[in-house]
């Protein structure tokens, strides 16, 4: 680093520190803040020390890349504000120190509001006015050059000076606003914040500035009727109703008012810990009299502070030079003009402020004095019930229109604000139907509606919007708010439908939606396309976008947006359109088209987020998209999801800082979790860190709301992906199995009809089956329960594909179970295949349903090989399935997998009938490395291959062939599998073939450590018949093992006992559970003809040979496949007897 970079640092580290002084010692000049007054007031002085000590004031910001800016030196950061950040900077042209002020970001609304602050302050040519010198672009940004004014706020210098200088100062203020106004300008944010006072020789200077939301008497400018804007504690009235076309030069009066009743008070005219409490007291409420906070105060000033101050317009003064005039007759010693406000108006004012009250007490007189004619007592109207009720629609437009206002406040919690209006609207509730009975249920209904829609809490929107149209209220702005909520409720059903990994399921799901919420929708919007709205255009936009004439909706939302800047409503519409065209590109396999579409939509939120900057649907949109884009990169590109995971719960976290019970960020956040849980899976990593993080943001979500399905449903994915997880990696997975089945349980006793759910149930019973089947537990009564779910899952739905699907699996499993059991199997795999032809009658290109048509028929040749049918046939069908499956979904490792599988399979049965497996053997490794290439993790993929390289091995040592390679390779692959999975009950059995072969080819070598490998291989089936009691094929190679390792030793010597003890309790155990299991009685043949050749007595030989013989004779019956192995033995056997029994 150079002398000028070392420089450069410096001056940025000092500038970072005044900037941190100057928020300890002002509260800077900017665009409105909710929530913190100037620091003069003192009650939030410890909300303000906590404020200086973030840096996000200044963090927010990019930062300057150079010192200069054209001809104008940056010297330090001054302040920031809601469109840009203000720098004392070098004139080096005229010599002189300015105020730069460079705008935030590259929004084009704000450029336009930037824009128009400076043609509004410029226009201004007063003394009093901050002026403004010159507007320019750097590095693509607009700035503001204007006077530097070297001095503090109204709000600071208060604590300092006089009272005959705060009035002189409230004189020159008035002065500047009468020349604004001359101009045609209204300031509507004038407060304590945007007067800044010199303190020059001549005396105290102050000045206006910030004349952002600034606005033309006679235009509409950048705002909308119904959308507040300013600083709650020093608005008007007609100000905090939103009633934008009202305001006027009285109402920036009334602004001077309420700053110089905070600057004679220390404090402003009303205090509330939410923005709603605040608007409230200003529409409905008087100030506390100045005097009574500081008694000294003059009566006159008094006087003229509240006038300023009164709630309607005509009774204040008529302009800022009226006021100005005024209070320089106080400083003369002149009377004033204002007058205190008489009994009869504030009479009047209390009388409008608690009109209901003063209606019944007026009735109640009323009532009394015509006592003698009851028929005329008070009891109001149908029409002027109807009128009350429209009274409530009118308070509900207020409601929307701070809701708003607090939307688009820097991001802050919005929580407050939103209870105080849910009180609100409960205590209209009440009032509604205390006051209205039957007549006013339609109108009264359809004020909470709006409200619950401004709410978000779309829900309760429809039911109450529902009683109103359902009353008979159905006029076209009901069936327009209709259409939101439902409109409303269909966008937050497909979000969640997007999330369904299975394409299948997920388009089913969406037409599921679109008939309950989208095509009413669609009715309502079409029947209230008449209601009068600031931006038709729209309502046209979305009756194009659930009519999926999605250009049409873009084109529309987009003029809307254009119409009305702060409807920003319109540009999410433009985002969920995007998201929902992203979709459908992914659906199609055009990844980059979906990708361009994705960044679309999140540019379209990220203008959302700018606007309605404490909105949490704007952030929720981009941690939805971002979920989606993990998906997309999960289930189709194969690319890196964490970037995206980054994005989406960074948004969700936003989401949840502007309200910490939006219950759908808390659920994107679970999804963004749970997808992070998936690609680790998918890589080989461990996901359960980030599957725990995922349900904790499920039962956050379900404390907000506990009565919502989807949530519980999602918990139940999390648990049960993590026992799966631990299943495959030789953790014990039936806790976590046990609590996805009681989530699952819950969303369906809330939602019955929920197909999903009782799918999802189903699927974590086959996980509990498979893991049962693999530890010698009988598996039937979990696959039972899970086929039960699928029943009721397709009882719900009857075109519902996974359900049928998943209930085939069930049915494969159990054959399975059925073969290894030495069980027939037929009606289990007939079960199946009826199953995955109904789904390929339904769906011809889902590639699982061929997968399973494989597994069908590859354990029908399993069966068929084990019990003496030529399997090939079946195998050959089994690996076409697979193909077409990987034809289909050529990016799925399981497919490949299963092909080496079958290839396998093919092998054990070429081996056991002399015949060629070099074929088979290496269709086998080469789809294997495919699947292993795609997934690195998958054990079966490892154990596959270690099999086939087994079965080579042994076709080597019959052929009296080197083995070493082959041995070697499979004892390479075993290592990988068993560090995947310590705990799998087929390592071990396969550990335990490789060290059999190797004693075998030890022994035909002559090399004596066939003893070693022998034990080692007795160790390693015990480890699997430790993990796996009731495995058949285990206890067949251990029996195997001990009939081979006696029949070695017995060329040396005889057999002892024990030995022969130990392999018959084997064989007779195996054979009183399974009595038709082939292997076990040819090994009993072998043990009887072991038995006969080391009898001496003859009678006895005879008598073993003759048990021998019937024995493999039986076993050949029941499986000819054993012929080649056990034919010689079999002939053996007669001869012996015949030798042993001469004619």
């Amino acid at each position: 680093m150079n002398d000028s970079d070392d420089k450069k640092k410096d001056v940025s580290s000092k500038s970072a520190k005044k900037v941190k002084r100057r928020l300890e010692d002002d509260n800077i000049h900017s665009t409105p803040t909710i929530g913190v007054p100037s620091l003069s007031f003192e009650g939030k002085r410890e909300a303000e020390e906590k404020m200086r000590e973030c840096e996000e004031y200044i963090d927010d910001f990019k930062e300057i890349k150079e010192e200069m800016l054209g001809r104008y030196r940056l010297l330090e950061l001054i302040g920031t504000g809601g469109m840009g950040q203000v720098y004392k900077a070098y004139d080096t042209q005229l010599k002189r120190c300015v105020a730069l002020k460079l705008l935030k970001g590259d929004d084009p609304v704000l450029a336009k509001r930037f824009l128009q602050e400076a043609q509004a302050q410029a226009r201004i040519e007063h003394e009093h006015v901050c002026k403004v010198y010159e507007v320019g672009e750097a590095e693509g940004k607009p700035y503001i050059v204007m006077q530097y004014i070297e001095g503090e706020t109204l709000g600071i210098i208060a604590r300092k000076i006089t009272l005959e200088q705060k009035i002189k100062i409230m004189k020159e203020v008035a002065e500047a606003m009468h020349a604004a106004h001359k101009n045609g300008l209204i300031h509507r944010d004038l407060k304590p914040a945007n007067i800044m006072v010199e303190n020059k020789e001549e005396g105290l200077k102050p000045y206006v500035l910030d004349f952002g939301l600034a606005r033309e008497m006679q235009a509409s400018g950048l705002t909308t009727t119904g959308i507040v804007v300013g600083t709650p504690y020093y608005m008007a009235p007609e100000q905090a109703r939103g009633e934008i076309h009202q305001l006027d030069r009285r109402t920036d009066v009334y602004s001077l008012g309420a700053a110089y009743y905070e600057l004679l008070t220390g404090r402003p005219p009303f205090e509330g810990t939410a923005t709603l409490d605040i608007l409230i007291k200003v529409v409905n409420e008087d100030p506390v009299s100045i005097r009574k906070i500081i008694p000294s105060i003059p009566e006159d000033v008094e006087t003229i502070v509240m006038k300023c101050m009164e709630k309607e317009p005509h009774q204040r003064y008529e302009s800022a030079k009226v006021l100005a005039d005024d209070l320089g007759r106080f400083i003369e010693g002149e009377p004033i003009h204002a007058r205190p406000a008489s009994f009869t108006y504030r009479l009047k004012k209390k009388v409008r402020k608690h009109r209901a009250f003063v209606c019944l007490v007026s009735a109640a007189i009323i009532i009394i004095t015509v006592l003698i004619v009851m028929w005329l007592q008070s009891k109001l109207t149908s029409a002027e019930r109807a009128e009350l009720a429209q009274r409530y629609g009118w308070e509900m437009e207020k409601i929307e229109s701070v809701l708003r206002q607090t939307y688009m406040l820097p991001l802050h919690d919005v929580r407050n604000d939103k209870e105080k209006v849910r009180k609100q609207i409960e205590n209209i509730s009440a009032q509604i139907t205390k006051q209205l009975g039957k007549v006013g249920e339609g109108p009264g209904n359809y004020a909470l509606g709006r409200g619950y829609l401004a709410l978000q809490e779309y829900e309760k929107a429809h039911d109450s919007l529902w009683k109103a149209w359902k009353s008979g209220y159905q006029i076209p702005e009901v069936a327009y708010s209709l259409g939101r909520a439902l409109g409303a409720l269909y966008q937050k059903e497909l979000t969640e439908a997007e999330s369904i990994e299975s394409k299948e399921l997920r388009e089913q799901r969406i037409q599921e939606i679109e008939k309950t919420y989208r095509d009413p929708a669609l009715a309502y919007l079409k029947a209230g396309n008449s209601v009068q709205t600031e931006a038709p255009e729209y309502v046209e936009a979305l009756i194009a976008h659930y009519e999926k004439r999605y250009d049409q909706a873009l084109t529309k939302a987009g003029k809307a947006f254009a119409k009305v800047p702060w409807l920003y409503e319109a540009r999410k519409l433009q985002g969920d359109i995007f998201l929902v065209r992203a979709n459908r590109k992914r659906d199609e396999g055009k990844s980059e088209d979906a990708m361009k579409e994705y960044l679309h939509a999140e540019e379209a939120y990220k203008e959302v987020i700018a606007i309605g900057q404490s909105d949490p649907s704007g952030y929720e949109g981009i941690c939805t998209l971002r979920c989606n884009m993990m998906a997309l990169e999960l289930y189709y590109s194969g690319g890196d999801v964490t970037p995206h995971f980054e994005k989406a719960v960074s948004a969700c976290d936003n989401a949840l800082k502007a309200d910490p019970d939006y219950v759908d960020a808390h659920i994107q956040q679970a999804h963004a979790y749970y997808r992070l849980g998936e690609y680790r899976i998918d890589h080989g990593m461990d996901p359960q860190e980030v599957l725990g993080k995922s349900i904790e943001s499920s039962h956050k979500a379900s404390l907000i709301d506990p009565d919502n399905a989807i949530i519980y449903n999602n918990m139940g994915n999390a648990y049960r992906i993590m026992g799966y997880f631990a299943m495959e990696h030789g953790i014990d997975p039936q806790a976590n199995f046990e609590k996805a089945i009681a989530n699952y349980r819950k969303a369906v006793k809330l939602r019955p009809q929920y197909a999903i759910a009782y799918n999802n149930l189903g699927n974590v019973f086959l996980d509990k089956g498979e893991y049962e089947m693999r530890h010698g537990i009988n598996p039937t009564g979990s696959f039972s329960e899970g086929t039960t779910c699928y029943k009721k899952a397709i009882e719900i739905n009857p075109r519902y594909i996974p359900a049928y699907f998943n209930m085939g699996i069930a049915h494969i499993d159990q054959a399975k179970y059925e073969i290894e059991h030495g069980m027939e199997p037929s009606k289990s795999l007939d079960t199946a295949t009826s199953l995955c032809q109904k789904i390929i009658e339904i769906n011809p290109q889902l590639a699982y349903a061929y997968n399973s048509m494989g597994e069908i028929s590859l354990h029908r040749g399993i069966y068929e090989m084990e019990h003496g049918n030529d399997p090939r046939d079946s195998i050959k069908r089994a690996i076409e399935y697979y193909q077409k499956s990987a034809e289909i979904d050529p990016n799925d490792s399981f497919f490949y997998n299963n092909i080496g599988y079958a290839y396998s399979i093919e092998m054990e049965y070429a081996l056991a009938h002399g015949l060629d497996i070099s074929e088979s053997f290496q269709k086998a490794i080469d789809n294997i490395e495919k699947a292993i290439a795609i997934k690195s993790d998958f054990i079966d993929g490892y154990l596959i291959m270690s099999r086939a390289y087994l079965f080579h091995a042994e076709k080597n040592i019959i052929s009296k062939k080197s083995a070493d390679e082959m041995l070697k390779k499979a004892e390479i692959e075993l290592s990988k599998a068993e560090k995947i999975n310590a705990s799998n009950s087929e390592v071990y059995l396969l550990k335990g073939k490789l060290n059999y072969l190797c004693a075998e080819w030890s022994f035909i070598a002559g090399n004596t450590s066939y003893n070693y490998f022998l034990d080692s291989s007795s160790k390693n089936y015990q480890e699997a018949l430790t993990l796996n009691p009731e495995s058949l094929k285990i206890q067949c190679e251990i029996a195997e093992l001990l009939m081979r390792s006696i029949e070695i030793k017995a060329m040396k010597r005889q057999p002892s006992s024990k030995e022969i003890q130990d392999i018959s309790l084997i064989i007779d155990k195996a054979l009183l559970t399974y009595p038709k299991c082939s292997k076990m009685i040819a090994l009993q043949g072998r043990l009887y003809l072991l038995l006969a050749q080391q009898e001496k007595n003859n009678t006895e030989k005879t008598k073993l040979f003759e048990q021998a013989r019937i024995k493999f004779e039986e076993a050949l019956a029941l499986n000819s496949n054993l012929a080649k192995r056990y034919e010689s033995l079999l002939e053996k056997t007669r001869s012996s007897s015949k030798e042993s029994h001469p004619l």
